[in-house]
């Protein structure tokens, strides 16, 4: 979706990207807390949060 450039279009598959987050949430959550130490597993939750606007969590990561 980032790299589409009809930005109409993007804004439709929305529900969808959202539909695969949820499902992908619990398990990087999961691995996040068995490896907290893990930047990748930590970068991919960040930019999920900050996608579906769980502020608060992303600031949790951050340590904020």
């Amino acid at each position: 979706m980032n790299d589409m450039t009809d930005w109409k279009e993007a804004v439709k598959l929305e529900p969808k990207r959202d539909e695969f987050y949820n499902k992908a949430l619990p398990y990087l959550e999961k691995a996040y807390n068995l490896d907290k130490d893990n930047t990748a597993v930590k970068r991919a939750l960040e930019r999920i949060y900050a996608n579906m606007n769980m502020l608060d969590k992303v600031k949790e990561l951050k340590g904020e």
